[in-house]
C-alpha cells in the first residue's frame, strides 16, 4: 500500500480513491474504448451533479433516478435563494 502525506487534508481519501480506481479498472476491462469513455463521462456528470444539483445536466439514463432523490423544482428555488452569495 502506498504511503501518503498525512499533512494533506485529502490524505484520508487515498485508500478510498485507490480502491475505487482498482475496482473500476477491473470492471471496465471487458468494454471497448468508446464504451469506457461514455461510462467515465457519465460518472463525471453524476459527480458534478452532487455539487450543482441540476437534474437537466444529467445523462438521460440517470435523470429519472435523480428526480426521485431531488426533484428539479426544488433546485430552482434553492438556486434563486443563493444568488446573493454567488454574485
Amino acid at each position: 500500500m502506498a504511503k501518503t502525506d498525512k499533512s494533506s487534508k485529502y490524505s484520508n481519501l487515498t485508500f478510498l480513491m485507490s480502491t475505487l480506481a482498482d475496482d473500476m479498472i477491473e470492471e471496465l476491462t471487458d468494454f471497448d474504448e468508446l464504451q469506457v469513455r461514455l461510462i467515465l463521462f457519465n460518472m463525471g456528470e453524476i459527480i458534478s451533479w452532487l455539487g450543482h444539483g441540476d437534474n437537466e445536466r444529467l445523462p438521460e439514463g440517470v435523470r429519472e433516478f435523480a428526480e426521485t432523490v431531488q426533484p428539479s423544482a426544488n433546485v430552482a428555488e434553492e438556486t434563486s435563494s443563493h444568488l446573493g452569495i454567488d454574485s
